[in-house]
């Protein structure tokens, strides 16, 4: 865990992959026993982060690298500036703080493609002309506006590119939405908030230029999960009952997640008499589901949306049965909970744990990320351990996929 504030001393560390980290696809659910802090926030100093920086409801992303990023807040004292214009970049416990929307902009939840390019928005309050999707690259520690299309946009959302360098993201038109990706210098619309949709929610883009998420249809107001292509091709993943009686789905959560290169999409559910569920959808009539609540030790689901890699293994935020807010991750078969409220955690600080002061305080920051490896990124709110009446600030967290990706890759031996 060591620090390092400096970005020149990291540009050679955040270009390459680790040496160390297991690389085969994992065909079974990991053991998490390795929690490796990135970056911590506090009202002193921090790991990693400038004095004065904080971390809060920001979601965490990682690429198979083990990279990671998070937008940060940092006080500049630049008059007009809202200080959410800043990322923290950085993998393998190391990273840094860069400066990367413009002043008085506000900035994304920033997604990091698999060539390691970090992608986020920005926007102003009222409008600006600088406003648009932006990418930082820390092999040169280079910031670019790639794009502001299409032409009349008011509000760019939800970017994350591939490894192509084609982005998909979310735009508005005063009141009105679309899906929309770039690639080569011209913009395609995927769906748009006319004619066949009335509501268009959070995008998940992968590397085929496809796009994944719930739609609300014009007209009946039914709820779907589909995926549409950059032709504007659809394809029906799950309905809800409203609209097909045998669903077992009553509504859905906002934000699905596609797997990277495989098309499969996670998404999570509400079912009859308040019972909820995360689903993946693998093919047409072949829907897997990951976890229910009141089985395997979950006691309910947060409104947090999933992640999943290629091989199908699924990350979210739940509550455990003991009433703790958590971790989980599952398979085809098995829900695993990998940390926790009042879990013990290293931090740079000697022993802490994931706690809050109050109890009713969220123990964790956004959503999660999962890479090929199994690999899990997470932000905690961190106390000394056994006294949660301290604050040690909000951490960013990779846990490892641990001993079972190393047998399910056939190394066990007989």
């Amino acid at each position: 865990m060591r620090s390092c504030l400096l970005p020149s001393l990291l540009a050679c560390a955040l270009t390459g992959v680790l040496a160390d980290r297991a690389t085969a696809a994992p065909n079974a659910l990991p053991d998490y026993l390795d929690f490796q802090l990135q970056a911590r926030s506090g009202i002193g100093p921090g790991f990693n982060l400038p004095l004065g920086a904080s971390i809060n409801s920001a979601t965490v992303d990682l690429n198979d690298a083990g990279r990671v990023a998070v937008r940060v807040s940092l006080p500049t004292g630049i008059p007009g500036d809202d200080f959410t214009r800043h990322i923290f970049v950085g993998e393998n416990g190391a990273g840094y703080v860069v400066s990367e929307g413009p002043t008085g902009s506000l900035v994304s939840d920033p997604r990091v493609a698999p060539n390691g390019i970090v992608w986020f928005a920005a926007n102003f309050e009222g409008g600006n002309a600088l406003a648009g999707i932006y990418r930082y690259d820390a092999s040169d520690q280079s910031t670019v506006r790639v794009t502001a299309l299409p032409a009349g946009t008011t509000f760019y959302e939800f970017p994350r590119g591939n490894a192509l360098g084609q982005i998909g993201y979310r735009v508005s038109f005063g009141s009105s939405k679309a899906w929309v990706s770039y690639a080569g210098g011209s913009v395609q619309t995927h769906a748009a908030e006319s004619g066949i949709y009335s509501f268009l929610f959070t995008p998940s883009f992968d590397e085929n230029q496809v796009i994944a998420g719930k739609v609300t249809l014009a007209g009946s107001g039914f709820n779907q999960i589909r995926t549409v292509d950059n032709h504007a091709v659809a394809v029906i993943l799950a309905r809800s009952s409203a609209e097909t009686a045998a669903s077992p789905y009553v509504n859905f959560d906002n934000s699905p997640a596609i797997s990277p290169t495989t098309g499969r999409v996670a998404f999570i559910a509400t079912l009859a008499a308040g019972v909820r569920g995360v689903y993946r959808y693998d093919s047409p009539g072949n829907i897997v589901e990951i976890a229910r609540t009141g089985t395997q030790g979950l006691g309910s689901i947060e409104s947090f949306g999933p992640a999943i890699n290629d091989d199908g293994l699924v990350a979210f935020r739940g509550v455990d049965s003991n009433g703790k807010q958590a971790i989980f991750v599952g398979d085809d078969s098995t829900l695993r909970r990998v940390i926790g409220r009042g879990d013990p955690i290293d931090t740079d600080l000697g022993l802490g744990q994931i706690d809050q002061e109050t109890p009713g305080s969220p123990a964790f920051s956004g959503g999660v990320a999962i890479n090929a490896s199994g690999d899990i990124a997470f932000s905690p709110t961190l106390t000394p351990f056994g006294n949660n009446q301290i604050e040690w600030g909000t951490g960013v967290y990779v846990a490892h996929a641990g001993t079972q990706l190393i047998h399910a890759s056939g190394f066990e031996g007989n």
